[in-house]
């Protein structure tokens, strides 16, 4: 009981903390060497810091309730399997998103010598892949949903009602609509023979 206790104090306090140097609304690019930077770099050491115990809560409603310390703006019914949600105020969940065991979402990135931060957000009924990458700048629709393990890019949007999966991603499709369309197309990269009963045929 006092390691739980214990590890729900770190959970807390860190939050707490972080949340007093979280940057709210600040979308853009900021040298390496500024405020903004360093109230970025201060409120992601607490975030650290509770990974600790963070990973072992998840998800309960201690979890969520540190996420929401954070500035994770969530709606209704929202379940986060996952600690590694980074840059809290930058990541918006519509009513009743899942996010998968271990799944990444970045509000942030660093390139050409400045830091990027970028919101994202993920509509109401969608489902993030245990393992999958979401990188700042995303907008995800209503009831998509990303497979596991799988990488979406900076800036990139996902319509409503979607299943993306793989590295790039790709745009996963049903069967028969895909086979329907590599049967008339037969340039494209869907073709009928690499499609079965029971496989999903991609397409870029």
């Amino acid at each position: 009981m006092g390691y739980i206790a214990g590890g729900l104090g770190v959970v807390f306090v860190t939050g707490l903390f972080g949340a007093m140097f979280a940057l709210r609304g600040r979308e853009g690019r900021f040298p390496l060497r500024s405020m903004v930077t360093i109230r970025w770099g201060v409120a992601l050491v607490f975030h650290r810091v509770a990974l600790l115990f963070l990973s072992t809560i998840v998800p309960s409603m201690f979890s969520t309730f540190y996420y929401k310390m954070m500035g994770l703006k969530m709606g209704r019914g929202v379940i986060i399997n996952s600690a590694r949600i980074n840059d809290a105020p930058m990541i918006t969940l519509g009513d009743g998103v899942v996010v998968g065991g271990d799944a990444t979402i970045n509000g942030h990135l660093v390139e050409m010598n400045e830091l990027v931060l970028a919101p994202v957000s993920i509509g109401k009924g969608s489902l993030i892949g245990g393992g999958s990458v979401i990188q700042p700048g995303t907008k995800i629709g209503e009831n998509a949903v990303i497979a596991s393990r799988a990488v979406v890019p900076k800036w990139t949007e996902v319509p409503d009602g979607e299943t993306w999966g793989g590295v790039g991603p790709l745009r996963l499709q049903l069967p028969s609509l895909s086979c329907q369309i590599g049967s008339l197309l037969p340039d494209l990269a869907v073709r009928r023979d690499s499609c079965g009963p029971h496989t999903s045929c991609l397409s870029r």
